[in-house]
């Protein structure tokens, strides 16, 4: 299984919605997603990598600011992205997430918890 998953800001902390977040195989044979941010700047990718495909990247783009670029091997991992503005003469960030930064950041933005009492998950 390959994944990635992540929050994209700007150097001021604020969330980009409609960040294009590009998933592919390093060997450039295969993009296997594309997907746009949500309001909150999460993305989420998960999927059966490619028969032999051990290494992929992650591209992120919005417009306005600089790509950031991550290669990574066939497991997940959850990323803080930085997009630095084109004005800017510092260069974007793509970090792996702490434990810290996961439960901190990444899970109260992007994850629907689902209460233990919960009986259905539609409305009520």
């Amino acid at each position: 299984m390959v994944g990635a998953r992540g929050v994209v800001r700007n150097a001021a902390g604020a969330e980009i919605e409609n960040a294009t977040v590009q998933i592919a195989t390093a060997s450039g044979m295969s993009v296997l997603d594309v997907q746009q941010t949500t309001p909150k700047g999460c993305f989420t990718f998960s999927d059966i990598p490619p028969r032999h495909e051990k290494r992929f990247t992650l591209d992120v783009s919005a417009p306005g600011y600089k790509p950031a670029h991550f290669d990574f091997g066939d497991y997940k991992v959850t990323l803080l992205v930085i997009l630095a503005p084109d004005s800017s003469e510092e260069a974007s960030e793509l970090h792996p997430m702490t434990h810290d930064q996961t439960v901190g950041i990444y899970e109260p933005l992007c994850v629907t918890f689902v209460s233990h009492a919960a009986s259905t998950l539609g409305p009520t």
